[in-house]
């Protein structure tokens, strides 16, 4: 399934389901860099995984666009990149419930 647009990369990262926000900085339709905004309300902003999590996803994207710019569109291996980053998300998620 390729994604070809910011709201697609939003609905098949299943934001819609976390408490965490995701921006794109889309420049000239392409998707330039990403960042996300955990909601300290949940407890994300003081998980010990915050850090790594953020730097993962940060290196994880900066490949998949590497890559995509030396072939010249989405592929399997951008998919499963995007896929872990949704199961990080979750785990964080599940980890910020300890803080309460």
């Amino acid at each position: 399934m390729p994604i070809a647009s910011v709201t697609e990369l939003r609905q098949w990262l299943g934001f819609d389901q976390l408490t965490a926000s995701l921006q794109l900085n889309d420049i000239e339709g392409k998707v330039e860099s990403i960042s996300l905004d955990l909601l300290s309300t949940a407890g994300l902003m003081r998980s010990r995984d915050f850090i790594g999590f953020m730097d993962r996803v940060t290196v994880l994207w900066q490949k998949s666009v590497d890559v995509e710019d030396q072939i010249g569109g989405y592929n399997l291996g951008f998919q499963r990149r995007i896929n872990k980053i949704q199961q990080d998300l979750l785990h964080i998620a599940e980890t910020a419930v300890e803080f309460y």
